[in-house]
């Protein structure tokens, strides 16, 4: 069980020869921050008590408010957090031999630490050998700095997140279930990433220049079909006079009417097919060139 805090109020008296660098403004404005936050914590309302408390510390922290902010971070489930400015309160009540009410804020300040301690979680993060400097490290989305990566990292229970990136690298994740009391290991990963490669496009290739021939082709076979039906109607006109025709020109005639047909068809067909070629050709010249970017890897357990 936690020890009742002691009221901030008795250790202000105390803080005026620590804290003469701050105007008389200055420190009336904290006071009250300090006296709301005490307000708010008997309230229950601890997120407000831990807001004010904070604004307070940012004019001067004094151990007796950072025991106020531990007292609220537990409350409020940040164990880690809370943990810390156990120990800074710890220390700075041994560090101010004329801290009013000393001994009971540091005993009150280590009790807290040593009851959070094995609620707290660690997780112990091994980067490779190659890794690059420029390597940046997060656990529970907190940046580590480089002195501190060889050291067990403190994480809340629960589900934690480590990641790494790099410059060139491949980035590193792994989501992992961390229990009370418990340090789990992460070896990192690093893998180079693959480089960009440019290949150029495959091109129209051969076959819109098939296409084409196939249509001038059915153009020529056009142009032979009219050709004939050109002659099969002179050989129809050269049998027929004023007074008629002879029995063959009837034969001629239906000659001149396939070949015209034939012909239209294969002008048709002939024609379709160049233009088809054309724009297929002109259309495969066009396609941007194939990009194959570098892979990233997500790992989640």
């Amino acid at each position: 069980m936690t020890p009742r805090p002691i009221p901030l109020l008795l250790a202000l008296v105390g803080v005026a020869p620590i804290a003469r660098a701050q105007s008389a403004a200055d420190l009336a404005a904290r006071q009250e921050l300090v006296v709301q936050a005490d307000a708010a914590r008997e309230r229950g309302e601890h997120p407000r008590a831990l807001d004010l408390a904070t604004r307070a510390s940012l004019i001067r922290m004094t151990p007796s408010l950072q025991l106020l902010i531990a007292q609220e971070q537990r409350q409020l489930g940040q164990l880690v957090e809370a943990y810390a400015s156990g120990l800074a309160c710890a220390r700075g009540a041994v560090a101010d031999p004329g801290l009013r009410n000393r001994e009971s804020i540091r005993a009150t300040c280590e009790a807290l630490s040593r009851e959070l301690d094995p609620m707290l979680g660690r997780v112990r993060v091994r980067l490779p050998a190659d890794a690059p400097p420029d390597t940046q490290l997060r656990v529970a989305a907190a940046e580590v700095p480089a002195a501190l990566r060889d050291q067990p990292r403190l994480v809340t229970p629960g589900a934690v997140v480590v990641t790494a990136t790099a410059a060139g690298r491949v980035p590193f994740r792994r989501e992992l279930r961390v229990a009370a009391g418990s340090t789990p290991e992460v070896d990192v990963t690093l893998a180079p990433e693959l480089a960009a490669v440019e290949t150029p496009g495959r091109g129209p290739g051969v076959a819109p220049w098939i296409v084409v021939g196939v249509g001038a082709a059915g153009l020529a076979t056009a142009g032979v079909l009219f050709g004939l039906a050109t002659t099969a109607q002179s050989d129809r006109d050269t049998q027929c006079t004023r007074d008629g025709c002879q029995g063959g020109a009837l034969d001629l005639d239906a000659r001149y009417r396939d070949l015209a047909l034939g012909g239209n068809l294969a002008l048709g067909v002939g024609a379709a097919a160049v233009v088809g070629g054309v724009v297929w050709y002109l259309v495969a010249r066009r396609r941007p060139a194939v990009t194959a970017s570098a892979p990233t890897l997500a790992i989640t357990f």
